[in-house]
C-alpha cells in the first residue's frame, strides 16, 4: 500500500470514528419516532443528500461527504421502515408507495460516481420527495398540540436550510441555473419560522437558547450563500454551517418532542 492510500485510509477511519457517535444517536431516536414523525424527517433528508453529492461533485471534503451519503442512506431507509410499520392506509398509503418508488430511483443514484448528469437528477429527486414527505406529514398528522407544532417547525427549518445548501451547490456546480427567487423565499420563511419558535409560550429557555445557536450559524450560512463567483472558502463554510444548522434544529425537535413524553 503506498503512503497515499494509507493517508487515505487513515483518514476515513477517523471520519468514521467521528461519525459513529451522531450515526448511534440517530438510529436511537429514529426507533422511538411515530409514523408522522418519521414522515416529518423524510423531508430533510433527500435535500440533505443531495447537496452532499453536489459537495463530492465540488470536491468539498469529499471523504468527509461520502461517508455522511452512506449514514444518510440508512437514516433513510430506518424513518421509511418506521412508517411503512404503521401501514397507512387511504391517501397516505399512495403517498407512501409514490415515496418508496422515488427513493429506490435516489437511492441507486447516490452510488454513482460525481457527475453532473446524476447530480441533476438527484436534485429532482430531492424536491420530489421532500413535496411527497411534506404531504405524507400533514396526512399522517394526528397530534394537533402547540409542541407539536413547533417540532414540525424545526424540522422544516431543517428541510429549508438543506435545500438552499443545496440549491447553492447546484449554481456552484454549474448545474442550477439562477436560484435567486427560490433562495430568497427559503430565506424568509426561516427567519420567520426561527422567530416564532423563539416567542412561542412553549419554548423554554434551553431550548431557546439552541434557537440562538442556529441563529447565529444562519448568520454565517447567509452570509457565504451570499458570494458572488468561486471561493472555495465559501463554498466549505455553506458545507459546514448547513450540517452544523441541521444538528441543531434536529436536536430542537427532540426537545419539544420530549416535551409532549
Amino acid at each position: 500500500m503506498t503512503f497515499a492510500k494509507l493517508l487515505l485510509a487513515c483518514s476515513l477511519a477517523a471520519i468514521q470514528l467521528f461519525a459513529a457517535p451522531a450515526q448511534a444517536q440517530s438510529a436511537a431516536v429514529t426507533a422511538t419516532l411515530s409514523a408522522n414523525e418519521a414522515a416529518s424527517r423524510l423531508r430533510v433528508v433527500p435535500q440533505r443528500l443531495s447537496k452532499l453529492y453536489l459537495q463530492t461533485r465540488l470536491n468539498i471534503d469529499r471523504e468527509l461527504s461520502t461517508v455522511r451519503i452512506e449514514d444518510g442512506i440508512k437514516q433513510f431507509d430506518g424513518l421509511l421502515a418506521v412508517v411503512q410499520r404503521s401501514q397507512p392506509g387511504g391517501k397516505a398509503q399512495a403517498t407512501l408507495l409514490t415515496i418508496e418508488q422515488k427513493w429506490a430511483k435516489m437511492r441507486v443514484d447516490l452510488t454513482e460516481l460525481p457527475n453532473d448528469a446524476v447530480a441533476q437528477r438527484l436534485s429532482a429527486d430531492a424536491e420530489q420527495l421532500a413535496a411527497a414527505a411534506q404531504l405524507l406529514t400533514t396526512q399522517l398528522d394526528a397530534d394537533p398540540s402547540p409542541i407539536a407544532r413547533l417540532a414540525d417547525m424545526a424540522l422544516r427549518n431543517d428541510m429549508l436550510a438543506q435545500r438552499m445548501a443545496r440549491l447553492y451547490m447546484q449554481v456552484k456546480a454549474g448545474a442550477g441555473g439562477n436560484q435567486s427567487a427560490d433562495i430568497e423565499k427559503i430565506r424568509k420563511e426561516f427567519a420567520e419560522a426561527l422567530t416564532a419558535l423563539s416567542e412561542a409560550p412553549q419554548t423554554s429557555n434551553t431550548i431557546r437558547s439552541n434557537i440562538d445557536l442556529a441563529r447565529l450559524q444562519w448568520g454565517f450560512f447567509e452570509a457565504a450563500v451570499g458570494t458572488k463567483g468561486w471561493d472555495e472558502a465559501n463554498v466549505r463554510n455553506v458545507a459546514t454551517t448547513s450540517e452544523r444548522i441541521s444538528q441543531v434544529l434536529s436536536d430542537i425537535a427532540i426537545s419539544y418532542r420530549k416535551m409532549r413524553a
